[in-house]
Parts: C-alpha cells; structure tokens; sequence
C-alpha cells in the first residue's frame, strides 16, 4: 500500500511538473504576442504621424523610450 502511495505521489508530481513547464511556454508566448501587438501598433502610429506631419523628423521616435526632464531617453 505504501509502495502503491509512493509510485502515485511520484505520478502526480511529474504531471505537475509537466503543466508547469506547459503554462510557463503559453505564458512566454502570451508575452511575444503583447510585444510584437504593442510594436506593430507603435510603428502604425509613426506612419499616421508622418502622413499628417510629413515635415516632421520621427527618426529619434522608438518604443524604448521614454521622457524625462522633458527629454527623450533610453528605457532602462
């Protein structure tokens, strides 16, 4: 009985782990997802502006970056 209780509890750990692994890689595809959404739709935001504003320079614009003190800087 023991043995039989053992064997299971070792069954179920290994199935545990194995939901794990999967949750984490749908987790991380979830995350490649937002990004690439987040990127295609900051680049689509650049073409709108450069068509209403086609003398303005956007060539410093990227999503790495944020403002501070007025200033566009690296996010760190």
């Amino acid at each position: 009985m023991a043995e039989e209780k053992s064997k299971l509890s070792n069954e179920i750990e290994g199935l545990k782990k194995e939901k794990e692994k999967e949750f984490c890689k749908m987790v991380d595809s979830f995350k490649d997802d937002a990004t690439q959404s987040y990127i295609v739709g900051f680049e689509t935001a650049l073409e709108q502006a450069a068509i209403v504003h086609p003398i303005v320079d956007f060539s410093e614009l990227n999503p790495g970056k944020i403002i501070v003190d007025g200033k566009l800087v690296e996010d760190s």
